[in-house]
């Protein structure tokens, strides 16, 4: 859940600029299974467990931009968003079948993959974007470009450090690459309170092949977007819209903490749903 309380000013015919704080909390949650079977110098898979992570955290940051009227028709917008970071505090649960802990007992490790307190933090990246915004003359119609860059190599590592030192650290390596979005779109005036909008962007994952796994599953897409924009009041505005994600399948060959592998294809689709409430006083 992010709040974004913003202020705009118009310098003057041709350029305005605003800006805004982010304050965003956030619940994470993180499952994984545990192959004990390999770890205990058995059968892979013969004997599974899990550990269940959960924790909450607010933060913080800043958005500003600018909007630069070069004609009267065309229009060019800046825009940038600063990071943030998350730091959970949370609980780990650890759900071990009873063969494996009879195995660590007999390790000489009895308090291992025990339930407890452990902390985690994730960096959400920052972006910047460049868009276009072009009236079409003697017409209702009017088309748009968006390009925005995501700073993603700030998503290195994700590191699970416990409290109790009967516990292990877990890392999950990401290596995430900086990526572009680009979009292009239009509008339709098709009537005085109703415009109709749709456009179509096209998103690079930051998820190398080899660091692909079954919790972020994620690939390059194409999103096909519909909506539209509603004035209720000279005031009052609504706007709504649906978008829908095609994924590329995503291949993983990805080795896990305990030397299994994992190899396979995810095939994903999503839908956006958003609708939002616009009064200016």
């Amino acid at each position: 859940m992010n709040v974004n309380p913003a202020l705009a000013y118009r310098v003057n015919d041709r350029l305005s600029v605003g800006g805004g704080l982010n304050a965003m909390y956030s619940r994470a949650r993180l499952t994984q299974a545990i192959d004990f079977g390999r770890a205990l110098g058995g059968t892979p898979q013969s004997l599974d467990g899990s550990s269940d992570f959960s924790g909450t955290d607010w933060a913080f940051g800043f958005n500003f931009g600018a909007l630069v009227a070069l004609t009267g028709n065309t229009r060019i917008g800046l825009q940038y968003r600063s990071g943030m970071e998350f730091h959970y505090d949370g609980e780990v649960d650890f759900s071990v079948p009873t063969a494996a802990r009879t195995g660590l007992n007999n390790n000489g490790q009895p308090n291992a993959f025990t339930d407890g307190n452990m902390s985690a933090d994730l960096p959400i990246p920052d972006t910047a974007s460049v868009s276009v915004f072009h009236d079409v003359p003697n017409s209702k119609w009017a088309v748009m470009a968006d390009l925005t860059w995501t700073r993603w190599e700030v998503f290195d590592r994700l590191v699970l450090t416990p409290e109790e030192p009967t516990t292990s650290t877990g890392v999950i390596v990401a290596n995430w690459d900086n990526k572009f979005r680009a979009a292009v779109g239009a509008t339709h005036q098709w009537s005085p309170n109703l415009q109709l909008r749709g456009g179509v962007a096209f998103d690079d994952s930051p998820i190398k092949t080899i660091f692909r796994g079954a919790g972020v599953p994620d690939s390059d897409r194409i999103i096909v977007a519909i909506g539209g924009g509603y004035a209720l009041r000279d005031n009052v505005d609504i706007d709504f819209s649906y978008q829908h994600f095609f994924f590329k399948e995503g291949r993983i060959i990805n080795r896990v903490a305990t030397a299994s592998r994992l190899i396979g294809t995810f095939d994903l689709d999503a839908d956006w749903f958003a609708l939002s409430v616009t009064v200016r006083f």
